[in-house]
């Protein structure tokens, strides 16, 4: 296997993996939904434990929505074919911060970080 590849692979293991979390995240801290409730209003009481201020709460709700753009349309998974990949170490490392960043302060506003 060409290093390329190599890294290709542990770029998708390890985004992946925190893909997974953030939507674990986003599920453990709101309660479980009613079939058919509204997702959009879940993430709306989810966003605005996370800050109260009006800029930062849109800041916020635009990051979330950046980073869910981000695991809809890039290549996380080796399975997901026919998107780009994400091409190197630096771009894992800065979008695995972008992401803890993200799940740590939904799990410190819904008092379960610490």
């Amino acid at each position: 296997m060409t290093e390329e590849r190599k890294t290709g692979f542990w770029i998708a293991v390890w985004f992946g993996q925190w893909t997974d979390l953030l939507r674990y995240t986003v599920a453990s801290v709101t309660l479980q939904p009613a079939p058919g409730a509204d997702k959009k209003a879940q993430v709306k009481i989810i966003l605005d434990k996370a800050a109260a201020e009006p800029v930062l709460r849109e800041r916020i709700e635009t990051e979330a929505r950046e980073l869910n753009l981000i695991g809809n349309n890039l290549m996380i998974r080796h399975t997901e074919v026919g998107k780009p990949p994400v091409a190197g170490a630096a771009q894992v490392d800065y979008l695995f911060h972008r992401m803890f960043a993200m799940i740590r302060l939904l799990l410190k506003s819904s008092g379960r970080g610490t």
